[in-house]
This record gives C-alpha cells, structure tokens and sequence, in this order.
C-alpha cells in the first residue's frame, strides 16, 4: 500500500528528461542502436590507453589518433592544431580562430586544406579533460562535417556532446561537466572545482542511465569510472529506467513525429526553469560554484566536506548509506569525514565497508590505507595504498590523489623503520605534486636522520617557500 513512497524518480525534470530522449533517439536514427548498445564504453584505463602520456606534443596526437580511431573519423582528413590559452595576440573574437575560453574548436574554414581542430595545450596535462575535448570535437566532424546538424541549431553544442556517448566515449564527457576535489596544505582546507562541455551532470546522469538501460545492464562496470556529481543521478536513472523493458520504444515514442522546431522548444522550456535561490537556473550550464541542486544526500554531503562541515557531511553520508547500502562511495566520503574528525574506528569500519563492496574501486583503498596508518596500522597502510596505486585510473588528471597515497605510504614506511623506502616514496610524491609541502618536511626529517643535512636544508628551504609564499 505504500509503494508510491519508493517509486524510483527520474533525476532530470520533464523538460530536459524530453530533450534527453528525443535527441537521443534523433542521434540513433543517424548512427543506429546497434553502436550505443553494443559498442565498447571507453574507460581512463591502460586498456584503452596503452601508450604513455606525459602532456607533450607528441603525445598529444598519439592521443588524439587513438580518439580519432574510437569515435570513427578518419584523422588524416584533419590537422590538429595546438594553441595557448591566455596569448591574446593569438585569438580572434571570429568563429575561425579558438578563443581563450574554449578548450577545443571545430573549424572548416575555407582557406584550410584540412578541417582543423584546435585544443588548447594549456589542458596537456590534464588527460581526462583532453580526450573529452577530442571527444566532442570529433563528434562535430559527423554532425557538423556531415550536415546532419546546423550551427545555428540553439542546442547544437549539447547535442554535440550527447553525441560522443554513441561513439563509447560518454564517460570522458561527463566526468569533465564538474570536477571536485579537496586537499590540505598545513592546516588549511582547499577546494577546487572546474568545469567543461554543455551538459550538467543530472544530464549527464539520465543519459548514461539511458545508456545501461539500452544495454540492458542494472549494475554497469563502467559505473565506478563516473565522478560522484554524475554518478548519483546515473544511479538514480537506473533504478527509474528498470521498470522498461524496451528503451529504445520509450525514446522512439518520445520523439514520435518530432520536428527541428519541437527540439528548440524543449530546449526553450529547459532553460526556462524555476529560479533556485534569486538566480537563473539553467540545467544547460555546467553547474557553477555548488552542486547543492542535485538534491540528493551523498552530494549534500560532498557540499559539507567543500565546506569544512565534517559533522554535517557524517549526517549527510549517513543518510546516503541509508538510501543506498552498498554503495562503496558513501563509505568512501564518510570515511574521509570520520578522520577529518579524528574518529579514526569509525573511519575504518567504513573504509573496509568501501573495499567489501567495491574492491575494483582504487579509492576505497586509498581510504583504507590512511585509515590503517591512523590506528597504527603501518603494515595494512603499505599494503592497502599499493594495492590503490595499482588500480588507479591512468587517465586520473587529479595528481593530489596519488600524491597523498605515496606521502602515506611513506609515513608507514617510516613507522616500519624502512628509511630508505620511505624517502622513495616522498620523492614519488614530491613528483606527483610539486606544490605540497609536506613531503618536502618528511623527508627533510629523514635525511637529516641518514646524516645528509645539506640534502634536508634544501627540502626544508623548498617547503618553506610553498608555506609563505
């Protein structure tokens, strides 16, 4: 009698839930159902990605080749062209040249030769938010390239990046809508967001859930890949998507006889949407400065650890446990929140909760890992975060993450009495990332152990300057 409490909602409103379905059937009547739901789904994994990547030009077209190869266009009818964000002498306010707010540009203009795509190299080191360029610039080369779509089209850029979905590299595009992280530096708390592409990720999530029900999979192993703002309303999809058993008909039925005009007026009606907090509220636009308006507990919670809330992140994390009791990522996040707290137990019942149910999931390691160190654990903290730098993503742009694991690492090391792994695996962080000055100060203090005092001088000189400057 009270099943209407527990019917699965859809995480996007009706209008961008219509735009969603009809483009995605429109995008099927020109590429076909059979690419969607059976080709490959592209993950950040050495599978997909063998060659090694360190940002450089060359690597660049490695991997723009390789992109070219996954989203079927033939790349020697393009030339891929690099600029630098920032050098106004280089940039024109014309659609002929990138500006310095694109991160990539589709350009046919006469004068070429080839059709060139633009990326900006200022993103080289950042795999994640490259290929997700390449991915929706490529994706022009058939819409745009085939005349399958009008420029002047006002949802033409987002059917862009729907597009990429098709061609296996959804998961690229979503994961660079909105990006988080936290990080320490002394006892200062830091958050950085970014964001990238024409889709929020609610949008972002009822597509891919689209995508797992059209592939008839409940519980998609390329799930783990999606960064938490998406995969919340991936989750949320899916289990709205469950009660259909033929999603190609409601797509189909959807668009019906839908026309060019009937696209403009589901986008019109999108960005029309009620007014959040004195401001426009356009599911459009990658969401800017909070995520709070997904509405769901575990980004409430993500909200709070922005914020410096632990308590109150427990709270939210607690109910997001409660909603979804095998969800290795809420264990993940209360985990991290526990020991911001100093609640180290509780940290790490959640964190071997977050490996039971997840033990593909490299952060759920990570968590474990530091969790271990803390309770005095160094032997199941070395074991842990070298199991976490095994699995991590090879296109992960977040070099904090593994920075902090071989910083950890290395404090286990030191509790091991280990000196000269210990050093090691500072460096390794030091060369994760340059701008933390913690691993400097730890292995000042072992050299100055080892009786290499000019070697510590100069580390404890380097961390000073990252302090104060």
């Amino acid at each position: 009698m009270f099943d209407f409490l527990f019917k699965p909602k859809c995480p996007v409103e009706p209008e961008p839930k219509r735009w969603i379905e009809m483009r995605m059937d429109w995008l099927a009547g020109h590429f076909g159902w059979e690419r969607v739901c059976r080709g490959p789904v592209i993950l950040p994994t050495e599978e997909f990605f063998p060659e090694p990547y360190d940002g450089s030009a060359d690597s660049l077209r490695a991997m723009f080749e390789r992109v070219c190869g996954y989203m079927e266009v033939d790349s020697s009818r393009l030339e891929l062209a690099l600029y630098t964000s920032g050098n106004g002498s280089r940039f024109h306010n014309d659609l002929n040249h990138p500006r310095p707010d694109w991160a990539g540009l589709y350009d046919e203009h006469k004068d070429y030769e080839k059709t060139k795509i633009w990326v900006d190299s200022s993103h080289a080191n950042d795999p994640e938010s490259i290929v997700a360029t390449f991915a929706h610039e490529l994706a022009h080369a058939h819409l745009l390239g085939r005349r399958l779509i009008s420029v002047d089209e006002e949802d033409m850029e987002h059917v862009t990046d729907l597009a990429t979905m098709f061609f296996g590299m959804g998961i690229f595009a979503a994961n660079t809508s909105f990006r988080d992280r936290s990080y320490h530096v002394g006892n200062w708390q830091y958050s950085e967001m970014s964001f990238q592409g024409y889709l929020s990720p609610p949008i972002w999530g009822y597509a891919l859930s689209l995508l797992s029900a059209l592939r008839k999979q409940r519980k998609p192993t390329w799930l783990r890949f999606l960064r938490p703002a998406v995969r919340s309303p991936c989750r949320t999809g899916i289990s709205y998507l469950s009660k259909y058993d033929d999603i190609t008909r409601v797509l189909s039925a959807a668009t019906g006889n839908a026309r060019p005009e009937d696209f403009a007026a589901a986008h019109s009606l999108w960005k029309a949407s009620p007014e959040k907090d004195g401001e426009d509220y356009d599911l459009f636009k990658p969401i800017q400065h909070t995520v709070a308006f997904l509405n769901d507990s575990f980004t409430e919670g993500m909200c709070h650890m922005h914020n410096g809330n632990w308590q109150e992140a427990v709270k939210a994390f607690s109910e997001a446990v409660r909603e979804n009791g095998e969800d290795a990522e809420c264990y993940q996040q209360r985990a991290w929140a526990y020991l911001e707290l100093d609640m180290v137990k509780d940290a790490l019942k959640d964190a071997e909760k977050a490996v039971q149910f997840d033990s593909d999931d490299p952060e759920s390691y990570r968590v474990c890992g530091t969790a271990h160190l803390h309770d005095g654990q160094p032997d199941r903290a070395i074991e842990d975060l070298t199991q976490y730098l095994k699995k991590r993503n090879r296109c992960d742009s977040d070099s904090t993450r593994p920075s902090a694991a071989f910083y950890h690492r290395g404090l286990a090391r030191v509790e091991q009495g280990d000196l000269s792994w210990a050093v090691s695996d500072y460096t390794k962080a030091i060369n994760e990332w340059p701008n933390w000055p913690e691993p400097y100060e730890a292995r000042a203090e072992i050299y100055q152990r080892l009786g290499k005092g000019w070697k510590a001088e100069a580390d404890l000189e380097r961390a000073a300057q990252l302090r104060y400057s």
